[in-house]
């Protein structure tokens, strides 16, 4: 289990048992552990490139966390600025807005298309708890949707070595690619 990503599997795949009526409160008490140990613990020891390479996992945990726990949740406030500072980390270094065509192989297919997946997810669960973020990350999963439009454009007109997978040196790589951009497009499609 990675020691960065794992915590935020468990706590999706926690959430998600929970939703579905195969697990009971004591999931919900595990994923709770679980979150408050990424905000509290694990997200203060990264380095800057760990906190931009985990954001989007983690955010689609806690969001996920968020979605199945009340409004008035004792955590919640905590909960929602720890999304703004993984925002932050999607952000840094002017990473949305350097999403143009021109800088199209500067920047891994994958990330872009993970970062979307990740801001759409937590749009989701945050819409009503914090309508100002939510909207915040619909805008910039926007420039990621904009950027993965030119990456799908650039391989169909047969430029030769784009697409999704463009940055990818292992071929099976890039059906994990196109799943996240097809995930996120599909979220994309329910914002606009």
């Amino acid at each position: 289990m990675d020691p960065f990503l794992g915590p935020a599997e468990a706590i999706y795949a926690l959430v998600q048992a929970h939703t579905s009526g195969v697990v009971g409160v004591d999931a919900m008490d595990a994923a709770r552990k679980g979150t408050l140990y990424l905000i509290r613990v694990l997200h203060p020891t990264l380095g800057e490139a760990q906190r931009r390479f985990c954001a989007h996992w983690h955010m689609q945990a806690v969001c996920a966390f968020i979605s199945v726990v009340p409004l008035t949740d004792p955590d919640m406030t905590l909960l929602v600025e720890h999304v703004y500072r993984l925002h932050g980390d999607l952000a840094a270094h002017g990473f949305f807005d350097l999403l143009v065509p021109q800088n199209y192989g500067k920047y891994a297919v994958a990330t872009v298309a993970c970062a979307a997946e990740g801001l759409l997810t937590a749009r989701d669960a945050l819409d009503v708890v914090a309508p100002e973020l939510a909207a915040r990350l619909v805008a910039a999963a926007g420039r990621c949707m904009q950027f993965l439009a030119f990456a799908q454009d650039f391989a169909a007109k047969g430029l030769g070595g784009g697409g999704f997978g463009h940055s990818i040196e292992m071929l099976e790589q890039r059906n994990d690619i196109t799943a996240h951009a097809a995930n996120a497009s599909m979220k994309w499609s329910r914002c606009s």
